[in-house]
C-alpha cells in the first residue's frame, strides 16, 4: 500500500509541466494540449516567473518560447541546468529556420517545436524527449 502510494506520487510529479510564451494564445494552447495529455500544468508569460515554477513545482518538463522579453527561453534552460534534477525542455518558436533549432539543441533542450502547438508534434517531442532521457 505504501510503495503504490510512492508510485502514485511520483507519477503525479513526473506529469508537472511549464508552460512558457509571453503570448497568452500560445500558453493557453500549451496548457490545454498538455493537460490533454495528462499534465498539471503551470504557466508563466516570463522567464523569471517560470524559474519560480519549476523549482515550486519540481517540474518534470518544460515547454517554453525561445524568444521573450527580458530573460530568453534559452536563458531559462541554461538557469535550470544547475538544478539538482533539470526538466526536460522543448523550445518553441516561430522562427522555423534550422539554426535556431540547432542551437537550442546544442545548449540543451530536448526538443524544438514550430508554433503553433499541434497536438501530435507535442506529444511525438515529449515522446521522443522521455526515450533519449
Amino acid at each position: 500500500m505504501i510503495a503504490d502510494n510512492f508510485g502514485r506520487i511520483s507519477e503525479w510529479m513526473m506529469k508537472t509541466a511549464v508552460v512558457v510564451d509571453d503570448s497568452p494564445i500560445e500558453l493557453l494552447m500549451g496548457k490545454t494540449l498538455l493537460e490533454k495529455l495528462g499534465y498539471s500544468v503551470f504557466s508563466a508569460n516570463n522567464g523569471e516567473d517560470a524559474l519560480k515554477l519549476i523549482r515550486e513545482h519540481s517540474a518534470s518538463l518544460v515547454i517554453c518560447d525561445v524568444t521573450m522579453p527580458g530573460m530568453s527561453g534559452l536563458e531559462v534552460l541554461e538557469a535550470t541546468r544547475s538544478f539538482a534534477h533539470p526538466p526536460i525542455f522543448i523550445m518553441a518558436s516561430s522562427l522555423g529556420d534550422a539554426e535556431h533549432a540547432v542551437d537550442c539543441l546544442r545548449k540543451g533542450a530536448y526538443g524544438y517545436l514550430t508554433k503553433p502547438l499541434r497536438e501530435e508534434q507535442l506529444r511525438n517531442a515529449i515522446d521522443d524527449a522521455m526515450a533519449r532521457r
